[in-house]
């Protein structure tokens, strides 16, 4: 990416360049230099709450839709043979996929969810900006490696537990790095422990937290409170 990145973390994965160094050579060959420099600095993830980014899936697509390439309106820039050989790079939480295709070296194709026209683009960095668009004035990355997620329910024997209360004692009691999503679902990041943590303040129903097994220790004194304060 050309732009200026927020990691979540950081412990990266320490195997994340030999897994890109050993991708298939036919493969590797079609994919766009920028993804490939994107998996060997961050590894696989999560970048702006919106696409999954990961290895290459050259099965998935072939046998998801190989009965059903009439699913968008193909023609010679991406055809139903370019459906059957694409392989899968990533995937946005609304449905959409990112891939390339055999024949088409150097250009990165998002089928949408909710269109049935397929788009192109040169490089993969636009196709991510395409799909995060709400997110232009900043960008983060959450790794996958080692990442490990808890859910705390607010739903108790007597009622619903009150999640406004929790969710005020947290923000006295500990310093976050950044926030996103400050006034419905709140989600806060620490880097060093790799931990975030979410307050569903829609539903007050429950608080998700997220942290690398490896860096446990450094965050398990907010997940104890957490949990004290949740009884």
């Amino acid at each position: 990416m050309t732009e200026k990145i927020a990691l979540t973390t950081n412990l990266l994965d320490p195997q994340r360049r030999v897994k890109t160094s050993n991708i298939n050579k036919g493969i590797l060959e079609i994919l766009p230099l920028d993804y490939l420099r994107f998996l060997e600095e961050y590894g696989a993830g999560t970048y702006c709450e919106e696409v999954v980014i990961h290895y290459p899936d050259e099965i998935v697509i072939p046998e998801t839709f190989k009965d059903d390439t009439d699913l968008w309106e193909l023609d010679e820039m991406f055809t139903a043979e370019d459906l059957l050989n694409a392989i899968q790079i990533g995937r946005s939480f609304n449905g959409d996929i990112i891939c390339v295709t055999r024949k088409k070296a150097g250009s990165v194709f998002v089928l949408p969810r909710h269109s049935l026209n397929v788009v192109s683009f040169n490089r993969f960095e636009d196709a991510i900006h395409y799909l995060t668009r709400d997110y232009r004035s900043f960008k983060f990355y959450l790794p996958g490696f080692d990442h490990h997620q808890l859910q705390i329910s607010l739903i108790k024997e007597g009622g619903l537990k009150d999640i406004n209360p929790i969710h005020e004692s947290f923000l006295d009691e500990f310093k976050f790095d950044f926030v996103i999503h400050s006034d419905t679902q709140p989600k806060y990041f620490f880097k060093e422990p790799g931990f975030w943590i979410r307050f569903d303040l829609i539903y007050k129903n429950s608080i998700s937290m997220g942290y690398q097994k490896q860096l446990q220790n450094k965050s398990q004194h907010i997940m104890d409170r957490i949990e004290e304060l949740s009884k």
